[in-house]
């Protein structure tokens, strides 16, 4: 029962670990070079509002390591990085921009243009 809750406790709350652990499995450093499991990591950090890790979590979708390329997602990770203080996220957006068709570029307005709060749902 407490490994529940130490894993619970470390899902929810600390995003920095989480994108700690993220960037480990995406370069494989001290564990298996997996990029679907770097992927897991950064989104719960940048669902979380950690900048650098919705910034990562962008590049991931705009490379399309460990996820299906997605030139939207990683256009919208950047905008979302670049409103909580990524400046990185810019160039990510203005390059993701540049390969996105007109049906992408529309669609991009429909998702979300900020995660700023930590993501506490469920924390008692």
């Amino acid at each position: 029962m407490i490994g529940n809750g130490i894993t619970r406790t470390v899902t929810i709350e600390f995003f920095e670990a989480q994108f700690y652990l993220s960037l480990m499995y995406r370069t494989g450093r001290g564990v298996p070079q997996h990029d679907k499991t770097a992927v897991k990591w950064y989104k719960l950090a940048a669902e979380q509002g950690y900048a650098d890790a919705q910034f990562k979590l962008g590049v991931m979708y705009g490379k399309g390591w460990g996820v299906i390329r997605d030139r939207v997602y990683a256009h919208m990770w950047g905008n979302i990085a670049v409103s909580n203080g990524n400046e990185k996220g810019g160039k990510l957006r203005y390059f993701a921009a540049k390969e996105m068709t007109r049906s992408q570029l529309e669609k991009h307005k429909t998702l979300p243009v900020n995660v700023s709060v930590r993501n506490t749902k469920g924390v008692e």
